[in-house]
């Protein structure tokens, strides 16, 4: 009797373990999305890094990396680092490592230079399939490569002439995405040669700011392109351009970019896997 009463107790033990794991999981599996305010003249928290509902639009600042220098580019790299390209006043730009909980400067990766000169870039763009940064620069209509290691940028090609290229974004299977400020057609890059791949036009809804793919179903994200720029979240469906508003996100700021986080994060995958190890230990235990 003793023995069948710690064998249901170990059971319970079991079951609860998974069941923490599971929801835990669950709990984490809706991405998040994060933003950054442009600037440094462009709104009253420029340098801003928030996350965004995007179910409602609403936006929350978490912090401010660099005080008076605006984020114009955001990525999560395939490590989870959120990263940021900085504009100044001067026109030079940096890459960012940004702490993800609280919006504070982690890291200065390097500094952004193109034929040996200070340069800056609208947009950035990370192909989590071959762990490549691009961006958009000095000319909106440039696609650059970047190396994240000196900030060296090297011309791909250029774009076409579609109002400026301000948003660029890859969705999960490394297709490049972008979006025009005045332009109302969604459009695929392609990454050798900065060729237009196919177009679709927006049914609904402005050219963009800022542009991310939700890894979760493939649904584009992005900021709206009308003056005051940046202001209200939009989705689009990339295969038929239908554009829907989702919600202003915060009033008197521009929001530069957008961003999808992994989910989970990084240091979740070992909570995960500890949980696992636990339930499967304890259920070895049992059969014993």
């Amino acid at each position: 009797m003793k023995t069948q009463r710690g064998s249901n107790r170990m059971h319970r033990a079991t079951a609860i373990l998974l069941a923490v794991g599971i929801g835990l999981f669950t709990a984490h599996a809706q991405a998040v999305l994060y933003g950054s305010v442009g600037g440094p003249n462009q709104s009253s928290n420029a340098g801003a890094i928030l996350t965004i509902d995007p179910t409602t639009g609403a936006g929350t600042i978490l912090g401010t990396p660099i005080a008076g220098e605006g984020i114009t580019g955001l990525v999560v790299d395939n490590s989870g680092r959120l990263i940021g390209s900085t504009a100044t006043i001067t026109g030079d730009a940096r890459l960012i490592e940004i702490d993800r909980a609280t919006g504070a400067l982690v890291n200065i990766l390097a500094f952004l230079t193109l034929d040996g000169s200070p340069a800056s870039v609208s947009d950035l763009a990370y192909n989590p399939l071959t762990g490549e940064l691009f961006g958009n620069g000095p000319s909106t209509d440039d696609l650059m490569k970047i190396d994240m290691s000196t900030g060296v940028m090297t011309s791909v090609g250029a774009m076409g002439d579609h109002g400026g290229w301000a948003a660029l974004g890859f969705d999960s299977a490394g297709t490049l995405y972008a979006l025009g400020t005045y332009d109302s057609t969604l459009n695929t890059v392609d990454t050798a040669d900065a060729s237009n791949l196919t177009s679709v036009t927006l049914s609904g809804g402005p050219g963009a700011l800022g542009l991310a793919a939700n890894p979760s179903d493939g649904m584009i994200y992005y900021t709206d392109g009308d003056n005051p720029f940046g202001r209200t979240l939009y989705q689009v469906d990339p295969s038929t351009g239908v554009s829907t508003s989702i919600g202003p996100i915060l009033a008197d700021n521009n929001v530069h970019d957008l961003a999808f986080a992994p989910v989970p994060e990084p240091h979740e995958y070992a909570l995960f896997a500890g949980l696992g190890l636990i339930g499967f230990a304890a259920w070895r235990r049992r059969r014993a």
